[in-house]
């Protein structure tokens, strides 16, 4: 599975993001769609339809590097195991995307807030009133899915945290109407374990249910393209997710 905000820190400014092996997936499966947002330019996605019309959504973030092909990719591979979700890949860099890791990083860095959260709130709009948002994001894309869950409110069903920064406000917490799944590495430097600890005390003030799932390793072992990568952990990872997913979309 993608993902990966700590990886390749120590990359050329000329260094590509993806030199994987090229894979078969064809993007075409989806299409990119725009939404309007209230006195902005409007949100763009990358989504792929329930192939019969559903009201589940997943709502998926990509990390520092942009909504690259492999989240596009990511995608496809939940839209595929969930099955009858629409799943929506949400763009939160109005279309750049890195080509190297200093690169990635100046777009976390520069990233706003406040634009971040109205795509987010653009999006839930653009699913419907009826909609079932499920969402999911790795790394820094983890924090926007834990805000997702803040801000949709009774329309969130389910929430998936891989490593990402995050939300210690019991304020904004206590919003958050489903369970979140979080996923984190024990010797992550970024979201370190007294991190971790500290959400499920903020988790527990605020009264909501926090699984955590915590893995042998670095942070960024879900990444295919990065030299963090664990097999092992990632499966098992996807495993869980895909069991939770289902469970509050069925």
């Amino acid at each position: 599975m993608y993902a990966g905000e700590t990886e390749k820190e120590n990359s050329s400014e000329e260094s590509s993001y993806n030199q994987a092996t090229p894979s078969a997936f064809d993007e075409t499966i989806g299409e990119m769609v725009n939404f309007s947002i209230p006195g902005e330019h409007p949100g763009n996605a990358y989504l792929i339809k329930a192939e019969t019309p559903s009201d589940n959504w997943l709502f998926v973030y990509h990390d520092r590097w942009g909504l690259s092909n492999d989240v596009k990719e990511e995608a496809f591979n939940l839209w595929k195991d969930l099955k009858n979700v629409n799943v929506l890949a949400i763009d939160l860099y109005d279309g750049k995307v890195a080509k190297s890791s200093g690169q990635a990083m100046r777009f976390l860095m520069s990233s706003q807030y406040n634009r971040n959260i109205s795509i987010i709130k653009g999006a839930i709009n653009y699913a419907g009133s009826n909609a079932k948002i499920g969402s999911l994001g790795w790394s820094a894309g983890g924090a926007w899915s834990l805000q997702t869950a803040i801000y949709a409110g009774e329309k969130e069903v389910a929430c998936v945290v891989y490593y990402g920064m995050p939300e210690y406000d019991v304020n904004k917490l206590k919003l958050i109407q489903s369970d979140v799944l979080a996923i984190f590495a024990d010797m992550d430097t970024w979201i370190t374990p007294g991190l971790v600890n500290r959400f499920q005390s903020q988790m527990d003030e605020a009264g909501k249910e926090l699984r955590e799932i915590e893995y042998k390793g670095s942070g960024g072992f879900a990444n295919k393209n990065s030299d963090k990568y664990n097999y092992e952990n990632a499966e098992n990872a996807y495993a869980q997710v895909l069991e939770y997913l289902n469970s509050k979309y069925n």
